[in-house]
């Protein structure tokens, strides 16, 4: 560890990597300096969280802004994971509920409507996480189609000017390569 002092707290010296680590840890938790405080006094680093907001927006920005940039990318990327993983387990979830549900309704344990609303808030549940890991992931998370109609309709509504060229398409035999020479 390197033993220049970038920093001075009462009784405390840091060092660039000290700074550099809180700064990571900081950006790692989404910008909360609390749970980054947290984060590095169980790594050993002991700092307030008042110091490290202060570096990340006064002393050290530039720095920590870009560790924001890169750790966003990483925890949206983990965040997709965890969604489409949830929407698997709600699903897995779901399934388990309508076995055991079914044998309750057989036995007259359970009424319809209680089965409906269970039924209801697994299949709710497994469609947000669905949803919310496409978003993440960069996913389209709607389909909307369109005629060619109501396209050029669009277009032209917009400026485009369209014109279209008549004609016929052969199709004609590749013609043969020359042979590679050594």
């Amino acid at each position: 560890m390197s033993t220049t002092t970038v920093d001075r707290a009462p009784n405390w010296e840091y060092t660039t990597e000290e700074v550099t680590q809180a700064l990571e840890a900081m950006a790692n938790n989404n910008g909360s300096a609390s749970q980054a405080v947290i984060q590095l006094a169980t790594e050993g680093l002991g700092i307030t969280e008042a110091r490290l907001k202060q570096w990340a927006k006064r002393t050290y920005n530039e720095q920590y802004k870009q560790l924001r940039t890169r750790f966003a990318e990483e925890n949206k990327e983990r965040l997709a994971e965890a969604h489409h993983a949830a929407a698997v387990d709600a699903l897995d979830i779901e399934a388990e509920v309508d076995t055991e549900l079914r044998k309750r309704l057989d036995a007259g344990e359970i009424t319809t409507k209680e089965l409906t609303a269970l039924k209801k808030a697994a299949a709710v549940a497994s469609g947000i996480h669905t949803e919310k890991g496409q978003l993440l992931s960069g996913e389209a998370t709607q389909r909307i189609e369109r005629t060619p109609d109501e396209i050029m309709r669009a277009l032209k509504k917009h400026g485009a000017k369209l014109s279209w060229i008549e004609g016929e398409a052969t199709e004609e035999p590749a013609p043969e390569l020359p042979a590679p020479s050594e």
